[in-house]
Order: C-alpha cells, then structure tokens, then sequence
C-alpha cells in the first residue's frame, strides 16, 4: 500500500501550491492530497475565517474523504492547522511532520511564536517535542534551506518529508 500524505499549506497560499512538491511524492508511489483550507479559498472573508475554520476544513476534508494512515504534512502556519486538526484526527494519523513549520504548544498563538522567531530563532520556525509526547506522531523536518526552499526546490522538500514520514 503506498503511503498517504496530506500537505497543508501556509497563510496566504493555496493547495495549488503545494503540488509541486507533491508531484515529486506521487512519482516515488505515494498518494497525495493538498486541500486548499478555508480561509484560502475564492470568496473567503480572511478577516472572519481563523485558526479553528482552517482546522476544521482540514478534519472536514479528511473525513469526507476517509482518509486513514495519513502522513500529515504543515509547512508555515499549516503547522499551527495541523497542531489543531491533530487531536481530533490522531485515529486517522499515522504521522505529523512540519516543514519550516510553526508548532505551538496548546494555547500558543502564532503572533507569540514570531516573536520568538524575531527575537531568539532567526533560522528555524519554533517547535517544542512536548507535541511528540502528546500525540507520539511528531516529525520535524530539520531546517534546510531558506522557508522559501518548499517552493523553489520541491524535489528537495520531497525527499525530507518522505524521510520525516518514515516509521
């Protein structure tokens, strides 16, 4: 059976986005999903559409879809949807893995966590393995390149998510 990945992209972006990457995975025999999550799509209201509307696209889009053993995969603030989207979908999970990935603790929002960024991590987008105690699924893909990398060399980015996405 080939491995199921679901990319989750960041702010401002769309599912589209992700493809290229995604192309990649497709050509080593994985099966891949990348939803576009509310708040991103055509017409959306961003001002009224937050956090908890994304994460709850995101479960929605898996659910109709009955997605099952899924590498879960957040780049950017796509780490703070499936940090969110996680609790409720961890039957349905087999991995979270975030690339350059913002990963809150429980109650952390993401202005706190760019400030951590600016002030402390100018490198690397924060995590904390407490999340690995929590859900036991916890990856991150070490940083490599600039956050930009996910979009100009998505072989590349291909390659660390399946590497992350192992068991």
């Amino acid at each position: 059976m080939a491995d199921t990945y679901l990319l989750v992209h960041g702010a401002w972006h769309t599912g589209a986005l992700m493809e290229p990457t995604a192309q990649h995975l497709r050509k080593l025999g994985c099966t891949v999903h990348c939803p576009t999550l509310a708040g991103n799509r055509p017409g959306d209201d961003r001002a009224a559409i937050g956090l908890q509307d994304a994460a709850r696209s995101l479960v929605e889009f898996i659910e109709s879809e009955d997605l099952t053993d899924i590498r879960l995969v957040g780049h950017s603030y796509g780490g703070m949807v499936i940090s969110q989207a996680a609790m409720v979908l961890k039957p349905r999970l087999r991995r979270l893995v975030y690339v350059n990935a913002f990963v809150p603790l429980n109650g952390q929002c993401l202005s706190y966590l760019n400030f951590l960024q600016d002030t402390s991590m100018p490198h690397s987008m924060p995590w904390h393995p407490r999340l690995s105690e929590r859900l036991g699924l916890f990856r991150l893909v070490e940083s490599f390149g600039s956050h930009e990398t996910w979009f100009t060399n998505p072989k590349l980015t291909a390659d660390k998510i399946v590497e992350a996405g192992r068991d």
